[in-house]
């Protein structure tokens, strides 16, 4: 009865072309055959093979169902799975899926493509667009001997300095000395002894490394070194990813994006603001790097 349901709508709706999977070339013989009946011209035919995720493999939304049923994936928009509610949650553009799809052209055979494809075509769309931010993941505290108190204008894009900038000024405690955050990932990369470069900021020499980072600050510009990215004043966030969720500090000026921004975090990747929990926490969801 579907197929006759499909032969008779189509000709009530003046369709003209039809794009469909190969898996249905049976439903097209038979289609037809209503066509002919009724002395209709049967629409343009175009078929398509299987396609599949490379990082996901055969793509079947009733297995997808029964797995969100289960409880193994949250929804149709989990931001494991290849899902266009997923996607979009992402901060995936729907002109870097239909980029992606008309370059696949149409035939029957099957292939399989991989999501940094459609990462590298969304890249291209959201990097001239996208502010930049920090982003500390499990931050960890640097104290720095001997830094003065600054105040700093980063451009949102380093390409389009007349969008605007984000100010900071980055002040001492107590005790006259300047504390940061910077990310435990970076900490993990560092050495003792060596000189590091405090993105936008200032340079300091690292004296001590463990629980919390002490340094010295460091007169001298010297862009030849390590540069990281830190936070003063900040707002929790949490980036959920495919791989489980990081959690951390965002600059204190994300606390003007709008649900829907995708911003770009240095040097962690492009993510989408999905929602603020009391203005105290902002929850993206991550794209790609």
């Amino acid at each position: 009865m579907l197929d006759f349901e499909s032969a008779i709508e189509d000709h009530e709706l003046g369709i003209t072309h039809i794009i469909r999977g190969k898996d249905l070339i049976d439903s097209e013989h038979r289609q037809k055959f209503i066509y002919r009946y009724f002395g209709w011209e049967y629409p343009k035919t175009l078929h398509w093979g299987r396609i599949s995720v490379e990082e996901f493999g055969k793509f079947s939304t009733s297995k997808l169902r029964k797995a969100i049923e289960n409880g193994h994936y949250s929804g149709w928009d989990d931001p494991r799975i290849p899902t266009l509610m997923a996607l979009k949650r992402r901060g995936i553009t729907p002109e870097a899926i239909r980029n992606v799809m008309i370059n696949l052209s149409i035939n029957e055979n099957d292939i399989s493509i991989s999501l940094e494809n459609l990462f590298a075509e969304n890249r291209k769309i959201l990097d001239p667009i996208t502010d930049r931010y920090f982003f500390v993941q499990n931050p960890v505290k640097l104290i720095v001997n001997g830094a003065p108190e600054v105040n700093v204008k980063i451009p949102l894009h380093p390409s389009f300095r007349n969008r605007g900038h984000r100010e900071f000024h980055v002040e001492k405690n107590e005790e006259s000395r300047v504390e940061l955050f910077i990310s435990r990932d970076d900490v993990n990369r560092l050495d003792k002894g060596k000189e590091i470069r405090l993105m936008n900021l200032f340079n300091v020499r690292l004296k001590r490394i463990g629980r919390k980072i002490i340094a010295e600050y460091q007169r001298k510009k010297n862009l030849n070194v390590k540069k990281i990215q830190w936070v003063q004043k900040y707002v929790q966030g949490q980036v959920i990813m495919p791989e489980g969720v990081v959690r951390g500090y965002c600059e204190e000026s994300c606390k003007n994006l709008k649900i829907g921004d995708v911003v770009q975090f240095e040097r962690f990747g492009f993510s989408r603001l999905d929602r603020k929990e009391d203005n105290r926490k902002l929850i993206f969801y991550f794209a790609h790097r």
